[in-house]
């Protein structure tokens, strides 16, 4: 009896899929229908990093999107960020497109094979508008340019850099953000009564600082109690 159950549970499962991504490819159809598609990738968040697999971590919104929709717990990631962000581009196993290793750097002559076809590009086939937000090179704030300053390069050139035209930092650092986004000048040195007030309010959180507390191991989250790995409900 349980697995006919489980049987048609996963029939109705497969059968609400087919009726969702039907939607989806139907030529013409009423853009109001057309549900959003978000992908939100976090580099590095493990398995108990969110509320719906540990309770100690609150994360209300995603709790929220995950309840609502489908929970997969048989999943398997890299510890590295390309091979999940070429899987969810592709749809093919990051081996297949020889993503499995390392990161892509900016300055690489290649990456993923030209052949494959972007998620992106297939979503603006069916009339989706495509968006990015999130994370370009190595900088909180870049201005435009392209080149090694800036992290990004323009297909197919991939030399050249864009100068830097900034003070030299050395020792403290202190910048305008309002007036200087991107840090290009220290106001450290031309600045040092606003300096000194700027470290006497660090040094009044100091006095409230709370330390970090790392208890020592759990003997239950030794390996050799999960197969010589991690179980996920310790990591």
């Amino acid at each position: 009896m349980n697995q006919i159950i489980k049987l048609l549970q996963n029939v109705l499962l497969m059968s609400l899929l087919f009726l969702t991504t039907s939607g989806l490819h139907q030529p013409g159809g009423n853009d109001a229908t057309k549900p959003h598609i978000v992908f939100i990738v976090a580099d590095d968040l493990g398995w108990n990093d969110v509320g719906w697999h540990n309770p100690d971590v609150k994360t209300p919104v995603l709790d929220q999107l995950a309840h609502e929709g489908v929970i997969l717990n048989q999943s398997y990631v890299n510890y590295v960020c390309t091979p999940s962000r070429t899987a969810f581009m592709t749809g093919y196993f990051p081996y297949h497109v020889g993503s499995q290793h390392l990161v892509f750097r900016p300055d690489q002559p290649s990456a993923i094979p030209s052949n494959f076809t972007f998620l992106p590009e297939k979503l603006k086939a069916l009339g989706y508008a495509t968006h990015m937000v999130g994370k370009v090179g190595d900088y909180k704030l870049i201005e435009g340019f392209a080149g090694i300053f800036n992290g990004w390069y323009p297909p197919p050139n991939m030399t050249g850099s864009h100068p830097n035209s900034g003070d030299p930092i050395n020792g403290t650092w202190l910048f305008n953000l309002k007036d200087d986004p991107t840090e290009h000048h220290n106001l450290a040195d031309s600045m040092p009564d606003k300096l000194k007030e700027m470290q006497a309010k660090l040094d009044g959180y100091r006095k409230t600082l709370v330390p970090a507390i790392n208890p020592k191991s759990d003997p239950k989250s030794d390996p050799k109690n999960w197969g010589g790995a991690w179980s996920p409900g310790w990591c």
